[in-house]
């Protein structure tokens, strides 16, 4: 959903006052920019994700 049709959403949504929708569009574009952003810069991800990412046990490592 790009931003032009985010914002219609929205108003459309608070004229016919549709608030749980309102809250569930802006929960839906939330996750998906915090999912570009996670994968864009890994170090903005969640604490857990960076974890399994970048520091699981390497049996190379071990050697």
């Amino acid at each position: 959903m790009d931003e032009h049709n985010f914002i219609d959403g929205i108003l459309q949504d608070i004229l016919l006052s549709n608030f749980e929708k309102i809250s569930s569009r802006i929960m839906v574009e939330w996750d998906r920019i915090c999912g570009r952003i996670s994968r864009g810069f890994p170090m903005l991800a969640t604490p857990a994700d960076y974890v399994r990412k970048n520091l699981s046990c390497d049996s190379s490592l071990m050697d």
